[in-house]
């Protein structure tokens, strides 16, 4: 099945794939102290299966991407990961025609 290699694409990101009929949901979680290379690992992610499906027969519902950042941590880590979003949307952009956050 061609999901296969999508599958193995989010795991190499240190990610978990979550695959229904028409839908995948890509799922992280770390400590606080690891917030960092999660943001990392699923902005890779992200631009990786872009990439993946516009080179496969799935393709990209752009105006379906939705990105969350759950945290119970303190603001310092919301901030961070507000940077991140906004990083988000200024170098993963080219990939997707918009992403709601």
């Amino acid at each position: 099945m061609y999901t296969a290699d999508l599958v193995s694409l989010i795991q190499q990101h240190c990610l978990s794939p979550h695959l229904y009929s028409d839908d995948t949901q890509i799922y992280g979680a770390c400590g606080p102290s690891d917030v960092g290379a999660l943001l990392q690992n699923v902005t890779g992610c992200l631009i990786a299966v872009a990439d993946w499906m516009s080179a496969n027969w799935p393709q990209l519902n752009s105006e379906l991407v939705h990105v969350a950042y759950v945290s119970s941590e303190s603001p310092p880590v919301l901030r961070y990961a507000l940077k991140w979003f906004h990083h988000l949307q200024q170098s993963v952009i080219s990939a997707f025609s918009s992403i709601k956050i």
